[in-house]
């Protein structure tokens, strides 16, 4: 038998070493396509099943925290953005349903614009047809859109909007949408960040101008 190969960079069980953004997505393309510079090396894993079982890990925290909640009768909310961050989203509100939790996704961005695997599990979820679901789309700058509402009958929102890779300062609507996520928890919503908490500089923890308070966060 051969020698177990020491690791480079150690760590406790269940405990792994920070990555930047840039490495997360080579992390995520190696995955995927198998490649590193043209040599096959990866395991060649569809980014549909990764979405799948990421949006799958998210289910076991929102329920958690919903047991927690004193609006655990209320739905789940899952806020999605055009990105593949919010095709996680998709997916957890899927499964969630497929627990007999009443849950919703509210894309804010335009669907048109989802990456593939983001826009296949949006199909799926409009097509789902479950009395129990509900999705829908709101335009980030709808200043018509009451959000204070919907999360005054929400339990569980689902921070879905950005991942690792916003680099751009958040402003307008979006700020507008976080700022009345942030104030609704402070009346008792609970809040699952997918990733790291929207607004959050991946490499710097800068805030963007403007983040989601998260009580927990599911990196995937």
């Amino acid at each position: 038998m051969g020698r177990r190969q020491t690791p480079t960079a150690p760590h406790r069980e269940g405990v792994w070493s920070l990555v930047t953004a840039a490495e997360m997505r080579a992390l995520d393309l190696q995955t995927i396509q198998g490649r590193i510079e043209g040599r096959i090396e990866g395991r060649g894993i569809p980014g549909e099943i990764l979405m799948e079982s990421a949006g799958r890990a998210l289910v076991a925290p929102v329920l958690s925290l919903r047991a927690e909640s004193a609006r655990w009768e209320q739905p789940v909310l899952a806020l999605c953005g055009a990105g593949n961050n919010g095709g996680d989203g998709f997916v957890a509100v899927r499964h969630l349903l497929a627990e007999g939790i009443t849950a919703e996704a509210v894309l804010v961005g335009d669907p048109d614009r989802l990456p593939n695997d983001a826009a296949a599990n949006w199909r799926r979820l409009v097509d789902l047809g479950s009395p129990r679901a509900a999705c829908r789309r709101v335009g980030p700058d709808d200043a018509g859109f009451d959000w204070a509402e919907l999360f005054d009958r929400t339990s569980v929102v689902v921070d879905a909007l950005f991942g690792t890779g916003l680099q751009r300062p958040i402003a307008a609507g979006m700020a507008r949408l976080i700022e009345s996520l942030n104030t609704a928890r402070g009346r008792g919503l609970r809040v699952v960040a997918v990733d790291l908490p929207s607004g959050i500089a991946a490499d710097t923890g800068q805030v963007l101008g403007a983040a989601v308070l998260a009580d927990r966060t599911v990196t995937i």
